[in-house]
């Protein structure tokens, strides 16, 4: 692959006309972090979708998706157009050392860079880049940002999680000057200590598999979160979203169906530990959350997704901004990010490419 290369090609958004298209067209984008495929949505996506935080709206018409390994922001139309590229590598202004994730700005585009501590700030309308300590905008460094994101009245709404050797919880806070307020937070668990075979132990691996984190999503005021393994969805400012849906009990053959294990590289040892080592030290938690994840629309309408066995089609739940349930379906494709109400961007991660499909709902 060339490094930072950019083939673009000629993409047509016309999802779900009644006519056959001639053509299926599609815009690529080569980065160091892999290879991007832009297509209409000719067949389903899969869940799995993009790593947390690698892509938000910018606009209406343009999303910025986040090149971890090129340090450097893709700002892309819905032509398919690259429209900037912002950031390079380096520790200077407007640089970018150790970029974690994006976060929605009202002034523009942020990343969190954790080589420098702070939210580098870039602008489309050529003001010049800025940087904000992460301190001075969450209130301590001594936790791990998982999320972040600017609501319309200026505040941060963010996630952290807070670990040590014993034990870890996730806080979900939003804050403005002077002023914080705990939204939500997982129950606190107990942190494992996994031992590789040729003897390196990692601390605080982990809490036991399947222990509730924080899905969370905030547009405009609004913020919704799940921070347990039941069907509670907690919207800011209005009663929490109930569904009658119990928690499965969980399953060694689920838990081994998911990224567990890993490799260690050391000067003096490298070694492998399997899925089943891994699953054994760090034990199970007894249900599977209901909730996946779930995304806001502009609107306040809220999608869910919830967990799925093994080979079965996930559900997902779609909900009026009043909290009032719209419908529930078997679906494959669940949104990624929405840029407006009827139109939103889904991941395929089924290959080594990452697909991002654009998909257009009736109004």
């Amino acid at each position: 692959m060339n490094k930072g290369l950019l083939v673009l090609q000629c993409w047509l958004l016309a999802i779900g006309c009644e006519a056959a298209e001639p053509e299926r067209r599609r815009a690529t984008v080569e980065s160091d972090s892999g290879r991007y495929v832009i297509s209409e949505a000719d067949i389903e996506a899969r869940i799995e979708g993009l790593q947390s935080g690698s892509i938000i709206a910018f606009s209406e018409s343009t999303f910025a998706l986040l090149d971890y390994r090129g340090k450097q922001v893709l700002v892309i139309g819905t032509d398919g157009r690259v429209i900037a590229r912002l950031g390079r590598p380096g520790g200077g202004p407007g640089e970018l050392l150790f970029p974690q994730r994006l976060v929605g700005m009202l002034s523009g585009i942020g990343v969190v860079d954790g080589g420098k501590n702070a939210l580098v700030v870039f602008s489309l309308r050529g003001d010049p880049p800025r940087q904000l300590p992460l301190d001075s905008l969450i209130g301590t460094t001594s936790t791990r940002l998982t999320g972040m994101t600017q609501l319309t009245d200026s505040s941060w709404v963010f996630s952290t999680l807070s670990a040590s050797a014993q034990s870890q919880t996730e806080r979900l806070v939003r804050r403005s000057p002077g002023h914080s307020v705990v939204l939500d937070s997982t129950p606190t668990a107990t942190s494992r200590a996994v031992q590789y075979p040729c003897g390196v132990t990692v601390e605080a691996a982990g809490p036991p598999v399947f222990w509730p984190t924080l899905r969370w999503s905030s547009v405009s005021g609004r913020t919704y979160s799940a921070g347990t393994d039941a069907y509670v969805i907690r919207r800011s400012g209005g009663a929490a979203i109930r569904l009658p849906v119990a928690a499965r009990p969980a399953t060694e053959r689920e838990a081994l169906s998911g990224s567990l294990g890993g490799s260690v590289r050391t000067p003096g040892a490298s070694c492998i530990l399997s899925p089943e080592s891994a699953l054994k030290q760090r034990t199970m938690a007894p249900t599977v959350p209901v909730v996946t994840r779930l995304v806001a629309a502009p609107s306040g309408a809220l999608w869910v997704l919830r967990t799925s066995p093994p080979g079965a089609k996930p559900l997902v739940d779609v909900f009026a901004p009043d909290g009032s349930l719209v419908r529930s379906s078997a679906s494959a494709v669940f949104p990624a990010v929405f840029l407006t109400d009827s139109t939103f961007l889904a991941a395929d991660s089924s290959s080594d490419d990452v697909v991002l499909r654009l998909y257009r709902r009736p109004k």
